[in-house]
């Protein structure tokens, strides 16, 4: 055969095995099941009198050529279609009272199959003075007061820059010190509260900068305070505070106190988690966590309160991300699976600048991953919205599981499927306490007998590795395997080493009854060797795993069964025997381990063993001489002692000699400069005083006195 003949025979069976995976892979029975499998583009021929499987992959009769010629004819072919309609498509428009159209389409209908992407466009545009409402959520503990004067000064200041952006701005206050009772507050001496609300949202400015200036401090016991009970007040009560339905809103938390944690308001009997409603009765009711809080509620910032404007810098920083920027969040059923492009961390970033009076679009596909539950309604719905903006893009999904001719019930005829029930979408449907069903010559099965059940993996002429049966043109596997082929053996008996106490000796995964081995920490490479224990350290770690193992045999060389009682298959795989030195030491066991273990009440000495593996059997050789500890000669060990400790009481004396000469020539170099410094002639000495009277010696120099 030659070598393009080979080529020619090679495709060919690819082309055959790519067409029968695609023919198993829509192996349904029923018209609905076949159109809604989501992992493959499956059609339905709905014809009557034909033979084979009636649901088909798409994939596979393009490849064959088959679409609507020998297999079915074109009109019987059930293959829903896709249809995408916007149903509702207003204009950007602006109103002052908060009906803008800021997102377009709103509603958009999509008839669809499970497995197939649905692209969507949704555009937004920012609209002008947009409603606006602030409001600030102060810690009116004493240790606040600077904080609140601020606020005090900077209030009509603040009012007037945010309306540069918008000119429909309401501010708003409420405060929170401390839970209202014991051991947090006392009640006689402590003016504490969860929450208050005293002013709610308005542009009245007067009547907001005079609500501030008569706010009283409270105090408490404790350095934490109620800051997230107030937060959720604020929050929650949207009546009382009067949050506009459409706006824009801004909470502004300022505290130097860290906030309570789960569980500790037990102490006081507060013992149930919050219910998320306002419980408003008269008004009443540290830095890195609140770096944390701020990540874990979607839209916060955090920032440090500096005095001056810090305030102002604040609350314009924040507006301006909240109106310049826009996160688009979405509402799916659990069968959908929504992706928006808006990578905002991609350079250049995309889909999260919205520049002033600008349009933006924004991309997303979503899939149906498969059909809903049958009890569920028709219509599933996906909505998407901006953060922090009621107005959404409403998606109204069509799914597609059932067919057409499933909707339709055919005429009982007594000639057509023995007068039981009548035929739908191609085949027989039975009334109700009536079964139809084909009786299959030997080596086909189905519903039709539409498989062949030799057609399954057939390695070595087994089919199904001999571990299963081919039922439907699939296997069907014994118990303890499992892949499509059966070859995976589920048990991991075998990725024990023999005389081992973990699988893959701990440093593997046992997949399909064999080791697949990790990666070694801190290195770019894996274990290695059957059972993975072939690296560095392992060898020490299986010595001492052996070491009991190969003690008793030594101990009972005749009797292996005396080591192996109580056992079980732990040494079933063991191969035990005994060599002397020169054979231990030989070739033969050229990649086996070194191990030793000392004997009980032999002066120290030890037995020498080996270790290596034969496919998936231990080998262990022992070494009928014992080995003996070196002896020490006590007179060169003692020797070496006193002579060690001379030499360095030596070099101690010379080290501190040669330290104290240079530090006393230091001393002295240090004093000469001080002198010279202060005017002194160092050549003598300082303290040196010329005599009053000088008296001549005579006989010195051979003078005489006359």
């Amino acid at each position: 055969m030659n070598i393009l003949m080979q080529i020619r025979l090679k495709l060919f069976l690819i082309l055959i095995i790519s067409y029968i995976n695609n023919v198993r892979s829509c192996n349904f029975d029923t018209c609905g099941e076949c159109i809604s499998y989501a992992e493959e583009k499956c059609v339905w021929c709905a014809q009557d009198g034909i033979t084979g499987p009636r649901c088909r992959s798409l994939k596979s009769l393009s490849a064959t050529k088959e679409v609507g010629s020998s297999w079915c004819k074109p009109e019987y072919i059930q293959n829903p279609k896709f249809e995408m309609v916007v149903a509702e498509d207003k204009q950007f428009a602006e109103n002052k009272n908060g009906s803008q159209v800021q997102i377009k389409p709103q509603v958009i209908k999509v008839k669809v199959r499970p497995g197939e992407p649905v692209d969507f466009t949704m555009h937004f545009k920012p609209a002008k003075d947009y409603p606006l409402d602030v409001y600030y959520l102060m810690d009116i503990s004493y240790t606040m007061q600077t904080n609140l004067k601020d606020l005090k000064q900077q209030a009509l200041k603040i009012y007037k820059d945010l309306s540069v952006y918008t000119n429909n701005v309401r501010l708003g206050i409420g405060s929170f010190v401390e839970k209202p009772g014991f051991p947090y507050v006392d009640p006689i001496r402590h003016t504490s509260h969860a929450f208050r609300n005293h002013i709610s949202l308005t542009d009245n400015m007067k009547l907001f900068i005079s609500t501030i200036e008569n706010i009283k401090f409270g105090s408490n016991f404790d350095d934490r305070e109620a800051g997230l009970d107030g937060l959720m007040q604020a929050m929650t009560c949207r009546e009382e505070i009067q949050w506009r339905e459409h706006a824009r809103r801004i909470i502004i938390m300022s505290t130097d106190a860290p906030y309570h944690s789960a569980g500790d308001g037990k102490i006081v009997g507060a013992i149930k988690p919050h219910d998320m409603q306002c419980h408003l009765k008269n008004n009443k009711i540290p830095e890195t966590e609140y770096k944390n809080l701020a990540r874990q509620i979607t839209g916060a910032t955090f920032a440090r309160l500096e005095g001056g404007d810090s305030v102002i810098k604040i609350i314009k920083q924040a507006y301006e991300e909240l109106s310049n920027t826009i996160q688009i969040m979405h509402k799916a059923p659990p069968f959908v699976n929504v992706t928006i492009d808006q990578d905002c961390n991609s350079v250049p970033k995309k889909n999260c600048l919205v520049q002033h009076k600008k349009q933006l679009t924004i991309n997303g596909t979503l899939v149906v991953k498969s059909c809903p539950k049958p009890s569920s309604k028709n219509k599933h719905i996906v909505t998407l919205n901006p953060y922090g903006l009621r107005e959404n893009l409403r998606i109204e999904l069509d799914i597609a599981c059932e067919c057409s001719c499933e909707k339709e019930n055919g005429s009982i005829v007594p000639d057509i499927c023995h007068g039981s029930g009548f035929i739908q979408c191609g085949i027989c449907k039975c009334l109700p306490g009536r079964c139809g069903q084909c009786e299959c010559q030997n080596g086909f099965s189905g519903n039709f007998c539409e498989f062949d059940d030799n057609s399954c993996p057939k390695p070595n002429n087994q089919l199904c590795f001999g571990h299963g049966r081919c039922i439907k043109g699939q296997c069907s596997c014994d118990i303890g395997y499992s892949e499509k082929d059966c070859s995976c053996k589920n048990d991991d008996k075998d990725c024990y080493a023999p005389y081992a106490t973990e699988a893959c000796s701990g440093k593997g995964k046992c997949i399909c009854g064999a080791c697949v081995c990790d990666t070694i920490k801190g290195k770019n490479e894996t274990y290695s060797g059957v059972f993975c224990d072939s690296c560095d350290e392992c060898a020490a770690a299986r010595c001492t795993e052996l070491q009991n193992y190969a003690y008793c045999n030594y101990i009972h060389k005749d009797n292996k069964a005396i080591c192996d009682a109580d056992q079980g298959s732990k040494v079933s795989n063991i191969i035990v025997e005994f060599m002397n030195k020169k054979e231990i030491n030989g070739p033969k066991l050229f990649t086996a381990k070194w191990c030793k273990t000392e004997l009980e009440n032999k002066n120290g000495s030890y037995v020498v063993f080996r270790y290596q593996y034969v496919n998936h059997d231990l080998k262990i050789a022992i070494q009928e001489e014992l080995e003996s500890p070196p002896k020490a000669n006590i007179w060169i060990a003692a020797g070496s002692a006193i002579g060690l400790v001379l030499l360095i009481g030596i070099l101690t004396v010379i080290i501190w000699k040669i330290l104290v000469d240079i530090h006393d020539k230091k001393e002295y170099k240090k004093f000469q400069d001080e002198a010279l410094a202060a005017g002194y002639d160092v050549s003598q000495n300082p303290l040196y005083q010329d005599p009053s009277i000088n008296f001549s010696n005579p006989v010195y120099n051979n003078q005489c006195i006359t």
